[in-house]
């Protein structure tokens, strides 16, 4: 909870925020179905199915391996620090002969990257939202 991450909300400006300030209410305006007293303490049970979840997954790693932190930092490698460049060269590569390239629900982070990509920025007009949505980062 203590951990800071930044957040790209325009283009050049990256926001620091708090991981858990990143989750927001679940709002009764837009689910009807629960009550108001669930949306008062709906970014507590967020926090609370997340600590479930990670406990499965711990459980699961630790059944398959005894090491479960060595195949985390790799899971994390793959898909959080590493998926920018992965997610380029595969365009560069899979779809050099395409004109047209569709991203959908794209980070902030992801566009600036595509943006500091010499060989697809010379190879592609790369387009992107006029207001960047760094919050729900679904661009």
């Amino acid at each position: 909870f203590r951990t800071t991450v930044e957040i790209f909300e325009n283009e050049n400006y990256p926001n620091s925020q708090i991981v858990c300030r990143l989750l927001e209410p679940i709002l009764r305006s837009k689910y009807p179905a629960i009550s108001i007293e669930e949306q008062e303490i709906s970014v507590q049970l967020q926090i609370l199915c997340l600590a479930i979840l990670d406990s499965i997954f711990i459980f699961i790693l630790n059944s398959v391996s005894g090491d479960w932190d060595v195949i985390r930092q790799e899971i994390c490698k793959s898909l959080i620090h590493e998926k920018a460049p992965r997610t380029s060269d595969i365009i560069h590569d899979a779809y050099a002969a395409v004109d047209v390239f569709f991203v959908q629900e794209a980070a902030a982070a992801f566009v600036h990257h595509l943006h500091r990509t010499p060989r697809l920025t010379s190879d592609y007009h790369i387009l992107r939202p006029a207001n960047l949505d760094g919050k729900r980062d679904q661009n």
